[in-house]
């Protein structure tokens, strides 16, 4: 396993979604984003986290079937 494709703590995590930690602990509860125990301590894998950014990724203005004005606004 890489360094790229390790395990990292909740602090880490939530630092790469820019979110709280209890935000990464609410999705580990919810069952939204997978961790592990490695004794005390939770870990996150960083293949989970893009998986999880993948599933919550929305489709960019204008191919969602809107038309989009001239605020950037859809309609």
């Amino acid at each position: 396993m890489s360094e790229s494709e390790g395990l990292i703590s909740q602090r880490e995590a939530a630092r790469r979604l820019g979110v709280g930690r209890w935000t990464i602990r609410k999705l580990i509860r919810a069952g939204e984003l997978r961790a592990f125990r490695v004794r005390t301590a939770i870990r996150i894998s960083t293949f989970d986290l893009r998986s999880y950014l993948k599933r919550h990724e929305i489709a960019p203005i204008g191919r969602a079937g809107g038309r989009e004005t001239n605020a950037g606004e859809t309609t």
